[in-house]
């Protein structure tokens, strides 16, 4: 997962001149727990994954709290995170086998993100290969239909 490592996405967070939202920090943490359900589902080593988000997330609530800002606050319980990760992951399993019938397969274990940080670097992937352009924090949100923007889109 590039995104640990992409300064890029990064240096918003950091720029105290750009206001930050609650929203931004909310869409970042589903989609983290978003990933980890991908990995548990699709049977992939997710514990490297786990970690890695845990990362991730950790650093961008420390963004936030470091602007006087409680992101604990604002944010929903862990569990609402996990419960809309894997209703999204459900839906996209039924959507894919075209029967509602049909029993969602059981993962192995669900994780609680917030549970097991580390600030150890040995499990960290590298960075992806595609260019700066083409990264999340440089996304062009003009073809989504309501996008959640992590600063404030009037300041």
């Amino acid at each position: 997962m590039w995104l640990s490592n992409e300064q890029e996405f990064w240096d918003v967070f950091e720029d105290r001149s750009v206001q930050l939202q609650p929203s931004g920090l909310q869409q970042l943490i589903l989609d983290m727990h978003f990933i980890v359900e991908i990995a548990v589902c699709g049977r992939f080593p997710h514990r490297p994954v786990q970690q890695l988000v845990s990362t991730i997330i950790t650093r961008a609530i420390a963004a936030f709290s470091a602007r006087n800002f409680d992101p604990q606050s604002a944010l929903p319980e862990d569990e609402w995170f996990l419960e809309t990760a894997k209703g999204a992951i459900h839906k996209l399993m039924l959507g894919t086998s075209g029967s509602e019938s049909e029993p969602e397969p059981e993962p192995e274990e669900h994780v609680a993100l917030h549970d097991e940080i580390s600030d150890s670097d040995e499990n960290i992937a590298t960075p992806s290969t595609s260019g700066s352009e083409d990264s999340f924090a440089s996304a062009n949100n003009d073809d989504l239909e309501s996008p959640v923007y992590f600063t404030d889109p009037e300041a």
